[in-house]
């Protein structure tokens, strides 16, 4: 069966790793710069919203929309960005997460880093994740500035530009060569990941009342032993 490896590259006013991938992914200004697939062996492509004239990517959408599969290195985040920004603003077909597979899940499995540099030297991978581009990455991703009107100013000049398409397409290679070096996760770890997301997804109930009672027992317990402490 045919397999779409995918990624990413995305910018925000809203840091990931304060809020969360699913809070990141439904906020208004989160956008993406570009996304780079390949279909198994073939070459790696790019699409990206900022080249005039440039048609969405009908093989990776028709594959989707026919239920075909999916691996991403910590696909959790493409699976997110898919479905609150791909899928509602530029009319994408929804990715269902039974889709998905991930890498990274692959390689915590085997006891090996998570992150993709890390994996990636630990198999001895011919490809390497671009650290510079990493880089320029974790600039891009957030605003170059934010005048006092509100508007948003991003950096998102041709040279930046080039060169964050060329580290997107060159974390595919690395994450393809990856998935082809990992072991697939067992029946019953796949089932787990995809029960993860599942979870993820619908929240689990909490009893708020209880919670902002616990919560008032707290800060009243913290305030009778800093009286205590100081009486001592």
């Amino acid at each position: 069966m045919t397999t779409a490896h995918i990624d990413f590259e995305t910018r925000s006013t809203l840091d990931l790793k304060e809020v969360g991938t699913d809070n990141y992914a439904k906020h208004p200004t989160t956008d993406v710069w570009c996304m780079a697939y390949a279909f198994d062996d073939e070459p790696v492509r790019l699409w990206t919203p900022w080249t005039p004239g440039l048609p969405a990517p009908k093989e990776l959408l028709d594959h989707i929309a026919a239920g075909g599969n999916v691996i991403g290195h910590n696909v959790a985040f493409e699976l997110a960005i898919w479905n609150h920004v791909m899928a509602p603003r530029y009319g994408w077909p929804a990715l269902d997460h039974r889709q998905c597979k991930c890498t990274m899940a692959m390689a915590y499995a085997m006891s090996l880093p998570g992150a993709l540099d890390g994996a990636a030297a630990a198999v001895g991978l011919e490809h390497k994740k671009d650290m510079r581009g990493h880089r320029l990455m974790l600039q891009m991703c957030r605003p170059r500035r934010v005048d006092p009107d509100g508007t948003v100013v991003w950096w998102g000049d041709d040279d930046r530009l080039e060169r964050l398409f060329d580290y997107c397409k060159q974390d595919v290679e690395v994450e393809r060569e990856l998935a082809r070096r990992l072991r697939p996760l067992s029946a019953i770890e796949q089932d787990l990941w995809w029960l993860d997301r599942e979870i993820n997804q619908r929240g689990v109930q909490i009893d708020t009342e209880t919670v902002a009672g616990a919560l008032k027992v707290v800060e009243s317990e913290k305030k009778r032993l800093d009286a205590e402490m100081k009486r001592i």
